[in-house]
């Protein structure tokens, strides 16, 4: 119990003189939970301390053989030629063990593809020997144009496979095998705000804070890819990173993160132990500085990764700092380095060029454009976010008891964080102001909805239209951990909500958006693909669903920037609420981008004197009461086909507004069977967006044709106008 400690470790034991080789073997492994001083998992203030506390293996225990030569950590560094990308230069490493008590000679060969290269190695008995492969002395590892891995949203994330084999007297002793991408990361500062560069290519970094289950599970009995969903679902968000604040996941998340071209910042926890270093004693510091080596030595095979943080809230100690750089070093972790999530200064690093300095509760669409000294769209946000997002109704029934649903009681406050967040009443407060007094569950639901896809597209739009000077934004945070009403772009059972498609809406790579501060129409682009001649149209419509104007620009985007089309004129004489459409046509007239919002013509009025670090205060609100009137709409869904791939299926319909009112939020969904349960994990092209009277949409929705297990899928539609009086 005093060597074997700590929950970000790997452990090996040569179990040779132990193992019966002629009957069955049984592994027993004695657990104890953590104490107080312990650096074990924590969730913080994200959710409820698990029961067991996270004490056990959650890692993969595994089985090695090898002769006398047993090969360990492998792994291949690319030093790729940027901004020309035509060469890259590989390096291959390797640790190799000799567990014999006598001297080997080892032969160690390597291929990646038809590459080959090899070298001999002396070990002396019980030896470990870090052997390298150098492009200087290995030319063949001089790669002429390689095939590169991108993120996603910047081109396909290319892999190679690096298999290695040591060989003592002709006979194979151990064989590995890893894969590995060829990319360059590098960062630097830029007007004080870290910028990301990946292959020479400057990323505006738009991402979420990743949870694992409570319980440390990666697969749920109802969600058997419950892990790969949820990647799934980030790219499906149009999402470039994902942060791991002191939960870092198994190899498994990081080859998935791989695969779908997911970009990974890494590190370790705050407000725990983590960061408690005067109460430090050996053991700590020997946790601590063995987790860094192991995870170091899995992270950097990764092309996903993108940069380390050795601490959150706060910067290590400067001797601490020390330690975990030469760690750093001497592993050659080939991405940049941040010394914490914060812009506090470091004694041992340069600064960080990034911030923590909230909010994390609710705040209006306005914030992310006029705030200029807390988590506004500039700089580097590395959490952030407008705090609560209580789910769809579904997913309310299902965590709340029937006779704790409505009115709200302290069973709502159980399902969401610790310390100042206990509650939503922010949120409340300002949807009551907003949206008018919930007379019930379901009409709680829907404005809900409303003011988190309000709130949550207006900061990611933030970012975008402040391109670079905003360099990211790291909402907080993407999923949770149990049932919760805070801190999720989806909720705990996959639902996705209307945060999910504000986001998927304001994250595309051609994107229209409105300014809330100085009412600019902006066009975004983060592919690298310049737009030309393109016609940008905004038309406004009273609450009566009529057509007050319409204006349009011809425009051009840069590739990986952002461009001001024209300055939206204010409407003089309007309803109080009011709605916005916004379009993007090319030379043909195919719709690029559509983006819709209800407005009104009362601001939302911050408090700037009276921010805290978790919340900036409103003196008065925007007045959207109106919708509360908008007539029901009539919906029509029709479908038009359902695609087989492979193990997947599309499912395309067609929805048709056949009233004259706006259908506010329309929403799509699929179940099982009539009255079954909804099919969940399913991926819409789009969903809770706004149709005019008598417009239509084709959508799609994509899920495992497995999930369905012989029922019949059964779809729906509904939207704000009519939901809410259900």
């Amino acid at each position: 119990a005093d060597e074997v400690v700590g929950a970000y470790r790997d452990f090996e034991f040569n179990i040779s003189s132990a193992v019966n080789r002629s009957d069955s073997n049984l592994l027993q492994v004695e657990v104890f939970p953590p104490e107080k001083n312990d650096l074990a998992i924590t969730f913080v203030d994200w959710a409820p301390k698990p029961p067991d506390q996270n004490m056990g293996l959650w890692q993969e225990v595994e089985l090695r053989t090898s002769g006398p030569a047993a090969l360990r950590y492998p792994c291949v560094l690319t030093d790729l030629d940027v901004p020309s990308l035509k060469t890259a230069r590989l390096t291959v490493r390797a640790d190799i063990a000799n567990p014999t008590d006598h001297p080997v000679t080892v032969e160690l060969r390597g291929s990646i593809e038809r590459i080959r290269f090899s070298q001999q190695v002396k070990l002396a008995p019980q030896e470990i020997k870090t052997v390298s492969f150098l492009p200087d002395d290995f030319p063949q590892l001089v790669i002429d144009k390689p095939r590169i891995w991108w993120p996603w949203q910047l081109g396909r994330p290319e892999m190679y496979t690096l298999e290695l084999e040591a060989a003592v007297e002709g006979t194979v002793s151990d064989l590995v095998s890893v894969d590995f991408g060829i990319r360059q990361v590098n960062s630097r500062l830029e007007n004080g705000a870290r910028l990301f560069t990946v292959n020479g290519v400057d990323l505006l970094i738009l991402g979420g804070g990743y949870a694992p289950d409570l319980l440390q599970r990666r697969t749920l009995a109802d969600q058997p890819d419950w892990q790969a969903d949820q990647i799934r679902y980030l790219r499906d968000m149009n999402l470039n990173t994902v942060r791991l604040e002191g939960k870092l996941e198994d190899d498994a998340f990081y080859d998935l993160c791989d695969r779908h071209g997911i970009l990974v910042m890494a590190g370790w926890c705050c407000c725990s132990p983590w960061e408690q270093w005067k109460n430090w004693k050996q053991e700590q510091s020997t946790v601590a500085t063995e987790s860094l080596k192991y995870q170091i030595r899995r992270a950097r095979n990764h092309p996903s990764l993108l940069a380390w943080l050795n601490g959150s809230d706060n910067p290590p100690p400067e001797k601490i700092e020390q330690q975990y750089l030469a760690i750093e070093e001497q592993l050659k972790w080939p991405c940049p380095t941040i010394s914490s999530a914060t812009d506090k200064k470091s004694a041992a690093s340069e600064p960080t060029g990034v911030k923590m300095l909230g909010p994390y509760k609710w705040v209006p669409p306005i914030f992310w454009l006029t705030d200029k000294k807390t988590g506004g769209a500039w700089g580097f946000n590395t959490e952030v976010g407008p705090g609560a997002v209580p789910p769809p109704l579904e997913s309310l029934e299902a965590m709340l008891p029937a006779e704790h649903r409505w009115p709200m009681d302290k069973v709502w406050d159980f399902h969401c964080g610790g310390s100042e967040f206990k509650s939503i009443r922010d949120f409340t407060h300002a949807l009551d102001e907003r949206f008018g007094k919930s007379t019930g569950l379901a009409d709680f639901a829907w404005k809900a909805q409303a003011q988190a896809y309000e709130t949550i597209r207006a900061m990611y739009e933030g970012f975008r239209a402040n391109k670079f000077a905003a360099t990211g934004e790291i909402q907080w945070m993407l999923n949770n951990a149990w049932p919760s009403m805070i801190w999720h772009l989806y909720d705990y059972y996959l639902r996705p909500g209307a945060a999910y498609f504000a986001t998927k809406v304001a994250c595309e790579p051609l994107h229209v958006l409105y300014r809330y501060d100085n009412h600019a129409i902006v066009l975004a682009n983060d592919s690298l693909t310049p737009f030309k001649n393109l016609t940008v149209a905004a038309e406004i419509y009273d609450i009566a669903s009529q057509r007050q104007s319409r204006h349009e620009a011809t425009c051009t985007v840069a590739a990986n920037a952002a461009t001001t089309a024209f300055t939206l004129p204010q409407p003089e004489s309007i309803s109080t609420t009011y709605f916005l459409r916004l379009l993007v046509t090319d030379a043909a007239g195919k719709v690029l981008s559509v983006n819709s919002y209800w407005l009104s013509t009362k601001p939302d009025v911050l408090d700037f004197k009276k921010s805290t670090w978790n919340i900036t205060p409103c003196t008065s609100f925007a007045d959207y009461a109106q919708l509360a009137n908008l007539p029901p709409a009539q919906l029509n869904l029709e479908s038009i086909g359902i695609d087989q791939r492979d193990q997947e299926s599309v499912a395309n319909f067609r929805v048709t507004n056949a009233s004259d009112a706006i259908a506010l939020l329309v929403r799509l969904k699929i179940n099982k069977q009539a009255h079954g349960t909804e099919l969940l994990p399913i991926r819409w092209q789009d969903n809770y967006f706004m149709l005019l009277p008598g417009e239509k949409r084709e959508i799609a929705a994509r899920y495992r044709t497995s999930d369905l297990a012989g029922a019949e899928s059964v779809p729906s539609v509904d939207c704000f106008n009519n939901g809410r009086k259900s």
